[in-house]
């Protein structure tokens, strides 16, 4: 498999804070800031279709609602459904019952895409029904029943500051790393279980994947990539590969790292083995990068924002030698 550059465009987008998301359903990306929404397709060229915009500046700053009421319905049901780091969203019901969650000028989506689900209080759900939220020193479990979601109980975060964080499909637990490099394993059953100490990585972690079965656990750095498998309730180190990166994607056995200012890193893990199978430097720094399965497509957005370049992971073209060339035919 290999990396190819599709093509290089100007962000249809102006504000300082851009997201993007995923539609497996539409095969496209959504980019979006508080004055607009763009979808992004690649057929044989690549598209750019303006779904919503503010009719105004004063209109866009007044956005205050905690939900995304700038995606259609269908949109915002699958991008729930899809979530972040393993958690999904709320109903658009639910999120109208709170109160006093307020992100200024942006929105929480807008805010969580770029920063990660753990750096805001909006509240969120694992896939094993869990509603809970962050703070800056706590996970707060909360009360389904109540409409206001009050808080059932809290547990401490092991640490000074989470960088990256990934709830477990399966089970009640998630993964979380810090900024000195340490990964924990918290269980969210019991206010009375301590998180456990998974490893020591020595740098900051910038980000985690769990895979969809809770399999594997996919760990990245400044300096490393480490995978883990999950095994009778623990997280093992099955595998190790130097390199730098800012986040990271799977796909199969596909690893996709965003390396920020050195592109995109294309991997293979089978066994217990990593190998590099592609890399590609894009020509400018890389700030979010977002994999669509339904055809293996990557949007990377630069850094300074200004510039998107759409990538596909493809099998590399197979050469053929023509019958003339294999055979010599005499006269």
């Amino acid at each position: 498999m290999k990396l190819n550059l599709i093509d290089v465009i100007d962000s249809p987008l102006s504000y300082m804070r851009q997201a993007i998301w995923v539609s497996v359903e539409r095969e496209s990306f959504l980019l979006t800031d508080i004055f607009k929404v763009a979808e992004i397709t690649f057929k044989r060229k690549t598209n750019v279709d303006i779904l919503s915009e503010a009719a105004s500046k004063d209109e866009a700053y007044k956005m205050k609602k905690v939900y995304e009421d700038r995606f259609a319905s269908d949109l915002y049901e699958e991008i729930s459904l899809t979530g972040k780091s393993g958690f999904k969203y709320l109903s658009v019901n639910d999120y109208n019952k709170l109160n006093g969650l307020s992100a200024g000028s942006d929105t929480y989506f807008d805010l969580i895409n770029v920063f990660g689900i753990h750096k805001y209080e909006l509240p969120v759900k694992t896939n094993k029904g869990l509603i809970m939220q962050f703070q800056e020193k706590q996970i707060n479990v909360l009360n389904p029943a109540d409409e206001a979601l009050s808080i059932l109980y809290s547990l401490p975060f092991k640490a000074k500051e989470v960088t990256a964080i990934h709830s477990f499909h399966n089970h009640n637990l998630l993964v979380y790393g810090t900024n000195d490099g340490k990964i924990y394993l918290q269980s969210l059953s019991d206010q009375n279980i301590r998180p456990i100490k998974v490893d020591d990585c020595k740098t900051t972690c910038q980000d985690i994947y769990l895979d969809a079965n809770d399999e594997y656990g996919y760990i990245c750095g400044m300096g490393y990539l480490k995978i883990y498998k999950f095994i009778n309730y623990e997280l093992k180190l099955v595998s190790e590969f130097k390199t730098s990166a800012r986040s990271v994607n799977v796909f199969n056995n596909l690893i996709i790292l965003n390396k920020g200012m050195h592109g995109i890193e294309l991997l293979k893990f089978y066994g217990d083995k990593i190998e590099k199978l592609d890399s590609l430097d894009i020509g400018f720094t890389v700030d979010l990068m977002r994999f669509n399965k339904a055809n293996k497509t990557i949007l990377i957005s630069s850094k300074p924002i200004g510039k998107l370049a759409l990538l596909k992971v493809s099998e590399p073209e197979k050469r053929t030698l023509s019958l003339s060339k294999l055979f010599k035919f005499g006269n």
